[in-house]
C-alpha cells in the first residue's frame, strides 16, 4: 500500500522517467522486486515504485521460509530492508526468495490520513477486557449485582509456589534455560526462570506444551508466533483426522493432543489419543500435512 502519493516510473531507477502518480493508499499487487524497487500493475500502467514508500506483508512476517545457500528453512525476520529481509542471525535475504512467511493476526498500523507523508507505525492489537455481572444474595439486604473485569490484573507465581503443583507439561527456550512455559491447571511462562506470568486463556489447562524459540510457542492446539503475548488456534483438527483416516483406514472418536515437539529441520511431531488408541504424527512446522511416524 502506497503510504503517500508516489510516482510510477519506467525502470528500477530514481532518474527514471514519470509515467503517473499514484494517490496515497492505494493498494497494489507487487510482481518482482528490484534494485530497491517493486514492479507493479497500477489501472493501464506497468511500471517501478520505490519501496521506501510502501508498507509490505513483509513488514509484518515474523517468520519467512527461503533457501539460503543450499537449504530452504524457515527464519525468523528482525526486520525489511528494502527489498530484503533482515533475519535474527543477521542473514540476508531477497523478497524475491521468499516463498511463505508468517503474519500475525494481531499486528497492524496506524496513520494520518490528513498529512501528505501518514504518522505510521506498528500496532499490536489487543482484546478488549471483558466485564461480567454477577449477583449475590446479600444476609439482610436482598439480590445486588455485582461486576469484575477479567484479565485486569496480571498474576504472577513464583517457581516454588508452581513447583507445589501437580505440572502436566514443561518445556523451555532450547538456547535460554531462563525462557520457559509449563502448564499446571493453567499456562504459565517466564523470562527469568523465578516470575511465572499466568497466560488467562489457559484456564485449568493441563495439556502439552512447547518452547520452539523466541518467537514460536505451543500450548495444545494454539501456536504463538509472537513470543506468547497472543495465541492462535494452529493445530487443525479436521486435517489431522483426515490424515488419520487415510493412513490408518479410521475415523478418529475423539483427538487430544498428548505431547509436542519439534525435530530438525523444522518438523512439529505430536502424539495423539484417538480414543482406542495413541499415534504419532509430523508435519513440517508452518503448514497442516500431517504424516504417521515411528518413534
Amino acid at each position: 500500500m502506497a503510504l503517500k502519493d508516489i510516482y510510477l516510473k519506467t525502470k528500477a531507477d530514481d532518474q527514471s522517467k514519470i509515467q503517473t502518480t499514484i494517490p496515497q493508499g492505494t493498494r497494489l499487487a507487487v510482481e518482482k522486486y528490484e534494485n530497491r524497487f517493486a514492479l507493479v500493475q497500477y489501472q493501464n500502467y506497468q511500471g517501478y515504485v520505490d519501496l521506501s514508500e510502501l508498507i509490505t506483508k513483509f513488514d509484518f512476517a515474523t517468520f519467512v521460509f527461503a533457501k539460503v545457500g543450499n537449504r530452504a528453512e524457515w527464519h525468523q525476520v528482525r526486520v525489511r530492508s528494502f527489498d530484503n529481509i533482515i533475519t535474527l542471525k543477521n542473514e540476508k535475504i531477497p523478497l524475491n526468495a521468499v516463498k511463505g512467511m508468517i503474519t500475525p493476526s494481531s499486528k497492524g498500523i496506524i496513520a494520518s490520513s490528513s498529512q501528505k507523508i501518514p504518522l505510521w507505525s506498528q500496532v499490536e492489537l489487543g482484546l478488549d477486557k471483558i466485564t461480567s455481572w454477577n449477583q449475590s444474595k446479600l444476609k439482610e439486604h436482598g439480590l445486588v449485582w455485582w461486576k469484575t473485569s477479567r484479565g485486569a490484573e496480571q498474576i504472577y507465581y513464583s517457581i516454588d509456589e508452581l513447583l507445589k503443583k501437580d505440572v502436566a507439561s514443561v518445556s523451555f527456550h532450547p538456547q535460554n534455560p531462563l525462557k520457559g512455559i509449563l502448564s499446571s491447571d493453567g499456562v504459565y511462562i517466564t523470562e527469568n526462570g523465578n516470575s511465572w506470568k499466568k497466560l488467562q486463556q489457559f484456564e485449568n489447562f493441563n495439556g502439552p506444551v512447547h518452547y520452539f524459540n523466541d518467537g514460536l510457542l505451543f500450548v495444545g492446539n494454539f501456536r504463538s508466533t509472537d513470543g506468547g503475548s497472543t495465541f492462535d488456534n494452529y493445530i487443525q483438527i479436521d486435517k489431522l483426522a483426515s490424515a488419520i483416516e487415510y493412513q490408518f483406514g479410521f475415523f478418529p472418536k475423539q483427538l487430544h493432543v498428548k505431547r509436542i515437539e519439534t525435530r530438525a529441520p523444522y518438523k512439529l511431531k505430536i502424539e495423539i489419543d484417538t480414543g482406542n488408541r495413541r499415534i504419532k504424527m509430523e508435519s513440517p512446522l508452518f503448514t497442516q500435512n500431517w504424516k504417521a511416524v515411528k518413534g
